[in-house]
Order: C-alpha cells, then sequence, then structure tokens
C-alpha cells in the first residue's frame, strides 16, 4: 500500500519536473533565440556575416529566376551567375572563418 501511495505521488511529480524544464528551455530560447559569441560583435566579423547574408540570398534569388527562364540563353546565364555566386559565397565564407579565427 505505501508503494502504491508511492507511485500516485512520484509519477506525476516525475513527470511535472520534466513539464517545468521544457517550459524554462523554452522561455531561454525565446528570450535569446539567436545567442551570438562574443567575437560577432567586432565590426569586422559582423560584416562577413552580412555579406554571406546576402550572397545567400542573391544565390535564392538567381535561383528562382534560372527556374523561370523564357529560354535556352537566358537559362544558361542564370547558371553562369549561380556559379559565380557560389564561387563568391565560398571565399566569404573562407573570409568569416579567418576572421571568427583572429578575433575569438
Amino acid at each position: 500500500m505505501n508503494q502504491l501511495k508511492f507511485l500516485i505521488v512520484a509519477i506525476p511529480s516525475f513527470v511535472g519536473s520534466f513539464i517545468a524544464i521544457d517550459f524554462l528551455y523554452y522561455l531561454y530560447k525565446t528570450l535569446n533565440p539567436n545567442p551570438t559569441p562574443p567575437s560577432h560583435h567586432n565590426p569586422l566579423v559582423q560584416e562577413a556575416v552580412l555579406l554571406c547574408q546576402r550572397l545567400v540570398e542573391a544565390e535564392r534569388e538567381a535561383f528562382q529566376a534560372y527556374l523561370k527562364s523564357p529560354d535556352v540563353d537566358t537559362l544558361k546565364q542564370w547558371k553562369e551567375r549561380i556559379v559565380q555566386l557560389r564561387q563568391l559565397y565560398a571565399k566569404a565564407d573562407l573570409r568569416y572563418q579567418r576572421r571568427i579565427a583572429k578575433f575569438a
């Protein structure tokens, strides 16, 4: 009988503690959704991050234009543009990695 009383109290308490932990984790994530390392406060690192974001957006727009190309010549031009953007992104990513290593 004592074990039954213990289980009646222990199991809901155990589940409640998981719910409370999950809620606290949710609150933490909503208050600080994108934590940035201290090195991202450097203007050169922020510039590299913004460059990468702009290149990703430009590649997305170029791909959408590639999909909507009316003829073969335009299709080839957009494909070349996407290749150029990917090469630029690789260089920008290397710049970002160097700056993170330098200012971290």
